[in-house]
């Protein structure tokens, strides 16, 4: 007799994705008032943290969530759910001001800083996990090692072309999340939850 397929969701990843999506549906913080721009980060700093988890568009708010649910769940099923919501606070928050430092004039919305910081950390601290990478039309399942980076770059310079995507808010994140998790590795202070034997999202083609 099979075993059941086991899925393992992390609690807070779900909570971060029904928060986005029920600011969308039941605009309780209006973009006008959520939103982040550099001007307000000493009068209204609570922009930093509201402005993720509010969106432009249904399709901006759908590619979040889904990508959101992909890497908030390796990172948070393998690290728990403190460092998951330490690393998306404080990696969204890179995000978001690195866009308002180069981009000082445009006001930004969106979790996508987060879940470029859970790419980031995933580099270094599940560097095998499969995910798609885009080149042109199309995308290929590669190793998160080789499509982190590599996306990573092109949000950089894609950034420097106008355009109405945070694409440096991306890059943002993405360093944000390379850098927590370079430090978690080397200090040990996070052990990694689950072996590759108990938990198989990351052999799954994304």
């Amino acid at each position: 007799m099979e075993e059941p397929i086991q899925i393992n969701i992390g609690k807070w990843t779900i909570l971060f994705i029904l928060i986005s999506m029920l600011l969308f549906i039941f605009p309780i913080i209006d973009i006008s008032v959520g939103a982040f721009n550099l001007s307000l980060i000493f009068t209204e700093p609570w922009r930093l943290i509201t402005s993720m988890f509010l969106h432009a568009s249904v399709p901006h708010l759908f590619y979040n969530i889904v990508s959101l649910f992909i890497f908030g769940n390796l990172i948070e099923i393998h690290y728990g759910s403190k460092f998951f919501v330490t690393l998306s606070l404080i990696s969204g928050i890179i995000g978001t001001l690195f866009f308002g430092i180069l981009e000082p004039t445009t006001y930004s919305v969106g979790i996508s800083g987060v879940i470029f910081g859970l790419i980031g950390a995933s580099v270094i601290l599940v560097p095998d996990a499969k995910a798609l990478m885009p080149i042109g039309i199309i995308s290929v399942p590669a190793k998160v090692k080789i499509a982190g980076p590599f996306i990573a770059i092109g949000e950089f310079i894609l950034g420097f072309f106008p355009s109405t995507v945070g694409h440096h808010a991306h890059f943002g994140g993405f360093f944000g999340g390379i850098i927590l998790g370079y430090y978690i590795k080397k200090t040990s202070k996070i052990k990694n939850k689950l072996s590759h034997e108990e938990f198989h999202l990351e052999e799954i083609d994304l």
